[in-house]
């Protein structure tokens, strides 16, 4: 059996909502929807308003999405 190398660890990555006063309606919309358009919306939300931050060491740097 050959002997599993170890993985270098991932940096992370923080979704901060803390300063965020948005309502479920607000970022969702008032109609019901499936699993997955709530999390597209929920991204949306996230890179709109740049909550997600990204572990680097010890420091955390907004992701600057393209």
């Amino acid at each position: 059996m050959k002997k599993k190398t170890k993985k270098p660890a991932f940096g992370g990555f923080v979704l901060n909502f803390t300063n965020a006063n948005a309502t479920l309606e607000e970022v969702f919309g008032k109609k019901s929807i499936s699993p997955a358009q709530m999390t597209k919306g929920i991204w949306k939300y996230i890179k709109k308003n740049k909550l997600a931050r990204k572990k680097v060491g010890r420091k955390e740097e907004v992701v600057k999405w393209k």
